[in-house]
């Protein structure tokens, strides 16, 4: 390293620059491979119940409900954004919300799939932005973590997310991805 004034920290911001950089594209990389649970096979109500059996603690049970039939087979990139939305749901499950259960309901109508993740946990003011800034030089999209996840999944695949939730009412999430009709 040169020991100019001044080039030593100019080297330091190179590398910090080159090590976001890097760290971003690891996250779109891993953002777009297949589940691990979906790479097993046996689709996604299967998928589903593995990730809550791993949530299930002695503190939080989470249950799984299927209702309907998906098609078979159901789109790869439709069922990882749904497998990805529940375990990041879930996730903010575990670290926000203080609840005692929690519950992945998974409808299947003929134009859309439903994925539903109810807790009765402390519940939120959705209105209110709860999520920390994503660090300089990054979305908050290209984080990786909770809601903003959840909302670009399913931009991607022209869904919608609605959150219910209030203080001390628990939060219920929906996410709905639409299909070709049957």
């Amino acid at each position: 390293w040169d020991t100019a004034p001044g080039t030593a920290r100019d080297h330091v911001r190179t590398a910090a620059a080159i090590a976001e950089r890097s760290l971003a594209e690891a996250r779109r990389f891993v953002h777009d491979l297949t589940p691990a649970d979906l790479a097993e096979g046996g689709g996604l109500r299967q998928a589903l119940r593995a990730v809550a059996e791993r949530e299930t603690t002695p503190t939080l049970i989470v249950r799984v409900h299927t209702e309907g039939s998906p098609p078979d087979p159901l789109p790869a990139p439709v069922e990882s954004a749904l497998l990805r939305i529940a375990q990041g749901a879930l996730a903010n499950v575990r670290e926000h919300a203080a609840a005692t259960t929690a519950t992945l309901t998974l409808t299947c109508l003929d134009d859309q799939i439903v994925l539903d993740v109810t807790d009765d946990g402390r519940g939120f003011d959705p209105r209110t932005p709860r999520t920390p800034p994503a660090p300089e030089g990054t979305s908050a999209d290209a984080r990786g973590h909770g809601l903003p996840a959840i909302r670009a999944r399913l931009r991607q695949l022209g869904g919608t997310l609605t959150i219910e939730s209030a203080p001390g009412e628990g939060t219920a999430l929906s996410a709905a991805i639409p299909l070709e009709p049957r």
